[in-house]
Formats: structure tokens, C-alpha cells, sequence
């Protein structure tokens, strides 16, 4: 359906728009489409076979909330999951542990971006919506290009490994820095959300010499 891939904006009190997900537990995704939709989403080619990014899905609504917060309304509940992407080459050398990338953002956020993008798709091909969040509630500050560590979401990955596309090699993931938080849940179709009666134009065309 057109629009259901633009980001939902949820309960905001200066426009009084309220939510745009399912909030019960019937429009969470299942187990299995979850699995589904993540494992799409790692299909995606990034940087010449470097799959040097990584997913955390957090199914609890506790977490999720302490992780998103509701300043912008309350956008997680009993029928959503929240996925996290990280990504590597985001820090600068002086923060790491290892040697394993350099310190280029502009690869680092682009591959991030292409694998939401894929993350995304996925979401709407099995008949669910997403809002993402680039400053969620999680502390610290994420400073996108300065290289700092950005904000706190180490312990969502504590202890887990990438596999290495291009080199076939595990790595660690304490180098990583958080790029953003994607809920995904069923769209309230009886609600008003904030891709409700708005245009989507196609800026676009197919140049000819």
C-alpha cells in the first residue's frame, strides 16, 4: 500500500497525532517473520562483500522503551520489536581495541543505511511498518561523523561476533558504534499517523543523452 514504508510518527503533542502501530500484543511480528526480515536484510552487498554491520533485535517492551523513550510519543508497546544497527569504521583509532577497520564514516554509515534500507523492505513485504530513530533515549551523545564512541547501546552487543563477508573471519564487536533503532510492528490502519494524507512525490527522473 503506498506510504506504509515511510516512517511512522507516533503521539506527538504539538501536532496531536496519536499512534500508528497495533499496541497489543497481536501486531507484534512473529518469531519467524522476524527471523525473516533480519535475514533480508543481510542479504544486502555493502562495501564490496564487507558485512561489517550488525542487527540486535530486542523483543521486550521494557527495553524497547527504555531504549526509544516517548519524546516523540509513546512509539513501542506490547506489539512491536525494536531493532538496533550497528556498524563498523565509525570510531576513531584511538578509541578501539583492535586494528581491524579504519576510521571512515562515510562507508560506515552508508552500509548501515543500505541494510535498514533492506530491513525496511522486508517489514513491509510481510505487511509491517517501521519508525526509525537516529536520537533515541539511550544516553550519551552520538556525534554521527566526529568518531567519538556515540551514545551507549554497548550492551545490546556485549560478547558478540560479525562474520566477515570479503574474509571469511570472525570479529568482535566492541568496535562498533550505534547508527539507529527501527521499530517495526503492524500499522493501526484507523488511526491517523503522520504519512497520513500526504503526498509522496517521485523526485526522480532517467536521464538520455
Amino acid at each position: 500500500e503506498e506510504g506504509t514504508w515511510r516512517t511512522v510518527q507516533n503521539n506527538r503533542p504539538e501536532n496531536n497525532q496519536v499512534g500508528g502501530f497495533v499496541t497489543d500484543v497481536s501486531g507484534r511480528p512473529s518469531q519467524e517473520d522476524l527471523e525473516t526480515m533480519l535475514h533480508m536484510a543481510s542479504l544486502a552487498v555493502t562495501s564490496g562483500g564487507r558485512s561489517d554491520w550488525y542487527m540486535v533485535a530486542v523483543t521486550d517492551p521494557a527495553e524497547q522503551l527504555e531504549i526509544v523513550g516517548n519524546k516523540y510519543g509513546t512509539a513501542t508497546s506490547e506489539g512491536t520489536v525494536t531493532v538496533l544497527v550497528y556498524s563498523e569504521r565509525l570510531i576513531r583509532p584511538e578509541f578501539r581495541t583492535d586494528e581491524i577497520a579504519g576510521f571512515q564514516p562515510d562507508r560506515g554509515y552508508y552500509d548501515a543505511g543500505i541494510v535498514t534500507g533492506y530491513l525496511n523492505v522486508a517489514a513491509i513485504s510481510l505487511g509491517y511498518g517501521s519508525h526509525m530513530f537516529l536520537t533515541p533515549a539511550i544516553p550519551g551523545v552520538n556525534g554521527f561523523n566526529e568518531g567519538g564512541l556515540g551514545l551507549e547501546a554497548g550492551k545490546y552487543i556485549e560478547g558478540t561476533e560479525y562474520y566477515m563477508g570479503n574474509t571469511h573471519e570472525f570479529h568482535s564487536t566492541e568496535n562498533m558504534k550505534f547508527v539507529c533503532a527501527i521499530v517495526i510492528g503492524t500499522l493501526d490502519e484507523s488511526v491517523e499517523a503522520g504519512v497520513t494524507d500526504k503526498e509522496f512525490p517521485d523526485n526522480w527522473h532517467i536521464w538520455e543523452n
